[in-house]
C-alpha cells in the first residue's frame, strides 16, 4: 500500500460514502488513522483537507489503545472470517492441495462472503462502545468521559474485546489485546 492508493480509497470509497443528498451541506468529517507513513503525505493531507476531513493520527504503537477496530471489534470479526474458513476447510470436504503438495486458495467470492457474514455477525453496540472506549464519538458535556479507556482501569486483567469464540484456538491467528494489572 501506498499513497496513491490512499489517495484512490479517500476519493472512491470515502468521498461517496459521507457525500450528503443533493441540497444538504456536509459537515466537516473526521477521519482515524493509524501512523502509516502513506496516510501522511502531503498529497493526502492535502486532499483531506481539500474535502474539509480532518484527519486524526494515532501514534505509532497506541493503535491497541486508541483504534476503535483494534480496541473492540477486530477480534470477534477476525474470529468469525476463520469459522467461516475453518468450516469450509473442514466441512466440505474439498480437495484442498495443489499437485504440488500446497494448500488451495478458497475462491475470493467464498472469501468476500465470508467477510460480509462476519461484519454482519458484529453488533452494533460493539462498534459504537469502541468509538467511546477511545474517546472519538463521546458526548462533549463530559457525561462519557468514564467510557474512555474503561478497560484499563482498575488495573485488573480485562479482555478488551466482547465476542464469541469460534470453536478452535483463534489466539494463534490474531493478536487480541490483553491488559494485566500488577
Amino acid at each position: 500500500m501506498d499513497s496513491n492508493l490512499v489517495e484512490d480509497w479517500v476519493q472512491h470509497v470515502l468521498l461517496p460514502f459521507i457525500r450528503p443528498p443533493a441540497g444538504v451541506a456536509r459537515s466537516k468529517t473526521l477521519l482515524v488513522l493509524d501512523s502509516y507513513r502513506g496516510h501522511l503525505t502531503d498529497t493526502v493531507r492535502g486532499l483531506l483537507r481539500w474535502h474539509r476531513i480532518t484527519p486524526a493520527i494515532i501514534p505509532g504503537g497506541c493503535a491497541p489503545l486508541l483504534q476503535p477496530l483494534d480496541v473492540c471489534v477486530n477480534r470477534s470479526f477476525k474470529a468469525g472470517v476463520r469459522t467461516h474458513y475453518n468450516g469450509w476447510f473442514v466441512d466440505e470436504g474439498i480437495e484442498f492441495l495443489t499437485t504440488a503438495g500446497s494448500l488451495r486458495k478458497p475462491p475470493l467470492e467464498l472469501v468476500l462472503r465470508w467477510i460480509a457474514a462476519a461484519w454482519e455477525a458484529v453488533p452494533e453496540d460493539i462498534i459504537i462502545k469502541s468509538f467511546k472506549t477511545c474517546g472519538i464519538s463521546n458526548a462533549t458535556d463530559g457525561t462519557e468521559d468514564h467510557l474512555i479507556l474503561a478497560h484499563m482501569q482498575d488495573g485488573a486483567q480485562v479482555e478488551v474485546h466482547d465476542d464469541v469464540h469460534a470453536a478452535g484456538d483463534v489466539e494463534e491467528w490474531i493478536n487480541p489485546l490483553y491488559v494485566t494489572g500488577d
